[in-house]
């Protein structure tokens, strides 16, 4: 309580207007802090139960560095900055708290990720791992508890094509999160990944030497073609132009 800003003395003033004007419907307690007659102790409560909701729901806020609020760090760090805010507000708070229910939250978030891999693998078309080692890994990876810890392993993993990191070392395969990731797509962000592989499109095109590669490529410039529903779709499109075409097979997904 004290963490949340309330001391002794505003807890019973709380708990004072709770019972008065609190109501039980549905089966859940309704505070109806618009009828309190204590509008410091209304105040207060609806504080902490903001403050509260805050850390339970990893919201991005001022957690991320300076950098990253800049036009080129807003672009590099695309889509990183729950990484940066899930450092802070889950990994940094439950090893402060030190208590059961900290402990909890992180099994429940390393199992939710372990089904996040398998849903997504199911998704892609790929094989998941029968190691546990893999599954622990990917469940810390895909829950972000480790916060930007994972994200530099991943990044080390992706620039030393797996021989450096946490999955190098524990004699597994790299994250799965990165597997359609090229190296710029990983240092530079999506945007750049973007451009950078409708250059090299143009410039295979151009050669007259298009490779399944390519074909991916193109199918990752289109919208809407990493949707889970409609991945099918687009994979089957996929080999079915690179079969017509003749190009040789593609790397593995």
């Amino acid at each position: 309580m004290a963490f949340l800003g309330i001391d002794e003395d505003m807890g019973q003033r709380i708990a004072k207007q709770f019972k008065k004007h609190g109501d039980k419907g549905g089966g859940v307690w309704l505070a109806n802090t618009a009828d309190w007659t204590d509008a410091e102790a209304a105040a207060a409560y609806r504080g902490a139960l903001a403050k509260e909701v805050d850390l339970i729901i990893a919201t991005p806020g001022q957690e991320k560095p300076l950098w990253m609020s800049s036009e080129l760090g807003k672009t590099i760090g695309q889509f990183k900055t729950f990484t940066f805010s899930s450092m802070s507000r889950v990994m940094l708070n439950g090893l402060q708290q030190r208590d059961a229910n900290a402990l909890q939250g992180f099994v429940a978030a390393v199992a939710l990720g372990m089904l996040a891999y398998q849903v997504k693998s199911s998704v892609a078309g790929r094989n998941t791992s029968d190691d546990p080692r893999k599954w622990i890994s990917e469940g810390l990876d895909q829950s972000g508890t480790l916060g930007w810890l994972f994200e530099a392993n991943n990044i080390a993993e992706k620039v030393t094509r797996g021989r450096v990191g946490i999955n190098a070392a524990m004699g597994v395969a790299p994250s799965s999160r990165y597997a359609d990731r090229d190296i710029t797509d990983t240092l530079l962000g999506p945007s750049v990944g973007t451009v950078n592989d409708a250059a090299n499109l143009v410039g295979s095109a151009s050669e007259g030497k298009l490779s399944r590669s390519d074909l991916h490529k193109a199918r990752r410039l289109l919208p809407f073609q990493n949707l889970f529903y409609l991945r099918w779709l687009f994979d089957h499109a996929e080999d079915s132009a690179g079969d017509a075409a003749g190009l040789p097979e593609a790397p593995a997904r």
